[in-house]
Parts: C-alpha cells; structure tokens; sequence
C-alpha cells in the first residue's frame, strides 16, 4: 500500500513538473514531456484536488507512518505548489485578453453589449463544473448529427453537426476546425467544449474533419476546409442554418488553417471545382495556430526548436529552396 502511494504521488510530482519545466531539446524529449504535463497544465485545480484525494486515502490507510510515506507526502506537497504555479501563469491571460479586447473594439466594449447577452457571459471559470466533470462536454439538449460527406477524401472529408433540440431557423453557423499538426486529429476529440457551448445557446455548429499529412500535401487541408465553407453555404439552411453567417474557429493547426481560410476568402486556387462558390467568412477566431511557418521573427531558434525541416518534410513535401 505504501509503495503504491509512493508511485502514485511520484507520477503526480513527475506529471506537474513537466507542465511547470518543459524541455526544449531534444525536440522528441521536448513533445514526450508536453504531452506528458498536458493534465496539470490544462487543469492545475482538478489535479490540487486529486493531491488531496491521495492524502486522504492514503491517510486512513495508515501509510504516513512510514519513511516512504513521508516522501510520498513531500512530493504531493511539492506537486501542490507547482499545480498553484500554473494556474497562476493561467490566470495572466485574462489581463492579456481583456487589454486586446479594448485595443480593439473600445475602452467600454462591454457596457454596448446587448443586456439579454451579458446576462449569459460568464466573466470567470465556472469552478465546480471544472473539477467535477473536466472532460465531459456533451448535453442532452444539443443534436449530433454525425458523419456528412462534403467532399470525396472519404472519411477525412467528413463533418458533424451540432444544434439545440429546438432546432431554432436563422442561427449563426461555427465552423469548428481540429488541431494536431496537420499530422493528426478528428473532429470529435478537439473542441468539444467550444461546439456544445455555442449549440446550446442556439448556433449551428460544423466539426469537419480534414486531409492529413504525409498522406495529403498542403494545402489539401486549406482547400478542405473552403470545402467545409462551400457545403455549409448550400445546406446550411436545412439544419435551420443561415449561411450568410458563417464564422470559423479552431485551435494549433487548426487555427492555421482558420486564419488562411479568412484570408484566401474567394481565392480561386484553393477552391479547384468550387472556384465561384462564397468562401468567405463573417469572422474568424483562430486560436494559438502556428503562423510563421519560415520563423520570420527567430522565435523557433529562440526556443531551439527544428526552424523547417518538419514543414519541409511532412506537410510542404518540398525544400525552402525550392519553393
């Protein structure tokens, strides 16, 4: 029993230490570690609760009576300052966002938002939702409709739908795009939240997924997601969609890919058969994508990571002298 909450609180104190210190080199060690921080870096306070979870177990059992207890409650304890760390560093964005908001749309955006929207804006994480259930983002009042065709790349040209069970007419339409590197991903496992937030509240909401390299070349994924915007603008309206408002998220790759779809809007050498169809977008909202793929400003170099070789030899399939 001792050993077991010695290994378990070894796995927590190794897990959060990731998160807090994450190696940039070599560059596989680097991408083993995030992933292996990834729990106590997205969810610091279910991982604080998971320490005392442990303690109190542990602690009925009769194990910090021990030598190997005691180190097992130093490396909960330890785990604990670093779990408050991160949220911490989670908690800096908030200014960020609110300063960028205000750059943008004004000083007092938020006193001209609509009294009926304010009223449903949270201004701050709902806590106990968070610790209680941080990985379930389904609702019993939002309809899925699974498995479109929009294109002809068979299941990688599939999307979901996602939409109130009153199946309101008019509703304004996300387009929600995956993430994983252009390597990796499906329209169900990324999102989640985002989807069922927006369905609720009366949106049509499309997950596609999308070609992936090495098998595709970009910019197959460019051209399917304006693929994506094409079949939303024609059917849209039979699901109770109003396809002259369609906005576009997404996240890493996916917000990549968000960014290029509103930028090429209507650019006919990513549109191939589809070249006079609207691809453009009442907004676009990409999030943390990777937008500087020729690392313009130095920022891989200064955080040693690879500068192109996996664009060249994954996604682009070409050198940066050649093309």
């Amino acid at each position: 029993m001792i050993v077991a909450f010695l290994l378990l609180s070894l796995l927590v104190a190794v897990s959060t230490f990731s998160a807090v210190v994450v190696p940039r080199r070599p560059t596989m060690l680097g991408f083993l570690v995030f992933l292996f921080g990834l729990l106590p870096s997205e969810l610091p306070f279910v991982c604080l609760v998971w320490d005392v979870v442990l303690l109190v177990v542990f602690g009925m059992l009769g194990t910090f009576d021990s030598t190997l207890g005691v180190v097992a409650v130093a490396l909960l304890a330890l785990s604990a300052v670093g779990q408050i760390i991160l949220a911490v560093r989670a908690a800096a964005a908030g200014p960020v966002v609110d300063r960028a908001l205000r750059d943008a749309l004004g000083a007092t955006f938020d006193d001209e938002i609509d009294d009926a929207l304010a009223r449903d804006l949270r201004t701050r994480v709902p806590l106990p939702p968070v610790l209680l259930t941080p990985f379930v983002s389904k609702r019993r009042d939002v309809v899925r409709v699974a498995d479109l065709a929009y294109g002809d790349a068979g299941i990688r040209n599939w999307l979901d739908l996602y939409y109130h069970r009153s199946r309101p007419e008019g509703s304004p339409i996300l387009v929600y795009v995956h993430g994983g590197a252009w390597v990796t991903g499906k329209k169900s496992r990324q999102g989640m939240p985002i989807v069922y937030h927006f369905a609720r509240r009366g949106w049509l909401c499309v997950a596609p997924n999308y070609r992936l390299c090495p098998a595709a070349t970009f910019p197959d994924q460019l051209v399917d997601v304006k693929r994506v915007i094409a079949w939303v603008r024609e059917h849209a309206e039979e699901y109770g969609g109003d396809p002259s408002q369609v906005f576009m998220a997404g996240g890493s790759a996916g917000g990549h890919l968000t960014a290029l779809a509103a930028l090429t809007a209507n650019d006919s050498a990513y549109q191939p058969g589809f070249e006079h169809v609207d691809t453009s977008l009442t907004a676009a909202m990409p999030l943390y994508g990777d937008y500087d793929w020729l690392d313009s400003n130095g920022e891989r170099q200064r955080r040693h990571l690879e500068r192109f070789d996996f664009f060249a030899d994954k996604i682009l399939k070409c050198s940066l002298e050649s093309d």
